[in-house]
């Protein structure tokens, strides 16, 4: 009985340990999978743990930026262009191949009567491909004057209050000129600017020659020559090729130059003549001993109907101009005329004149005179 008794604890013992050693043992629930406890515990692996990121600074914006975007199309570049002695929107505007509108949408706060010498204005210069790429400023061809002799702006006030201001322009570079223009300007002192474009009265210039620019500023205008600060810009001024078909040959003669007790009126008289066009170069001619003749079977002429009418030979000019510039003893422009003529005159033929100029100052000491005249 002792024995029974040692097998029944043995078994107890025995069942009493198994049910302690699967008490320490996680669960297995359905399926093969692992029940949760709140007393399990981590296996370490090798897998690494999640970093954080560092700490934003205060104030920073944290949203995720929007996508890249195609880069918006070339526009105009801002160049600065700083004022100098003499510089005009116009002026500004042709050297860089803008218009003087741009330049003022750009400078809303520029004063295009008044531009102060040293400050800056924004010349929105063009933008486009070429071979350089997008974004590249884009060269607008500009003609460039040609090198002319330039003298300084002299001005002469008047009865009314407006002042006449001229500048001459003289032709050294051998050819004829065609285009002559340019910027006068005025510039008094704590006062706005007033400026003019201005042309010489004839349409070329000739090699050697000399013509005045003027420009009339109504009044109210500066009565003070000295203060005025007049100053010319050259513009444009542009070779005209030879033998040109718009202008027609000329050949002046002064007969006679008269200046007026005062010498506040000259008046010139004298012939413009046009000659006979050179004659065309005649064809070279061949040697018929060398020449083959091919062999031209005849056929009878069609029959001509109607009237047969030939024009008669253009004439030579239709239309003259001419030029009067008087000068003082100082050889000082004080007046300038110009004159016109519309009428046919034929090759060969001339076209007699009698014109008046005034001084709009000193006396008149010598007058000349320069001639154009269109077919």
């Amino acid at each position: 009985m002792g024995l029974h008794f040692r097998r029944d604890n043995v078994t107890y013992v025995i069942v009493l340990l198994w049910v302690l050693v699967t008490a320490c043992q996680p669960g297995i629930g359905p399926a093969g999978e692992a029940s949760s406890t709140s007393d399990l515990i981590p296996f370490h692996t090798a897998t690494p743990s999640r970093t954080l990121p560092p700490p934003t600074p205060a104030g920073t914006d944290t949203s995720t930026p929007p996508p890249p975007t195609a880069p918006p199309p070339p526009t105009a570049t801002p160049f600065l262009h700083t004022i100098a002695e003499g510089d005009t929107l116009l002026g500004i505007a042709l050297r860089y191949g803008v218009t003087v509108e741009d330049i003022q949408a750009a400078n809303p706060e520029v004063d295009p009567n008044l531009l102060v010498v040293g400050t800056q204005v924004i010349v929105p210069i063009p933008m486009g491909g070429g071979d350089a790429g997008e974004g590249t400023p884009e060269v607008i061809a500009t003609p460039t004057p040609v090198a002319v002799e330039l003298a300084a702006p002299v001005c002469y006030p008047q009865s009314d209050g407006g002042l006449w201001c001229l500048a001459l322009v003289g032709n050294e570079s051998g050819r004829t000129l065609e285009n002559v223009s340019g910027w006068l300007s005025l510039q008094p002192p704590g006062e706005e600017a007033l400026g003019q474009a201005v042309v010489i009265p004839l349409n070329i210039l000739a090699p050697g020659a000399v013509l005045p620019l003027a420009a009339y500023f109504p009044p109210p205008a500066p009565q003070d020559p000295q203060t005025a600060r007049p100053a010319f810009e050259l513009l444009a001024a542009l070779p005209l090729a030879d033998g040109d078909p718009r202008y027609a040959r000329t050949e002046l003669k002064i007969d006679n130059v008269e200046i007026l007790p005062g010498g506040l009126e000259a008046v010139v008289s004298g012939i413009v003549s046009f000659p006979q066009p050179p004659a065309p170069t005649p064809s070279p001619t061949f040697d018929p001993a060398t020449t083959l003749t091919p062999t031209v079977t005849p056929t009878a002429a069609p029959a001509l109907t109607g009237t047969l009418s030939v024009a008669g030979p253009a004439p030579a000019a239709r239309l003259v101009w001419l030029a009067l510039a008087a000068y003082d003893a100082q050889d000082q422009v004080v007046g300038f005329r110009k004159w016109e003529a519309q009428v046919e005159i034929p090759y060969g033929g001339s076209l007699p004149f009698e014109a008046n100029v005034y001084s709009l100052g000193p006396p008149i000491d010598h007058v000349d005179v320069q001639v154009e005249a269109r077919p």
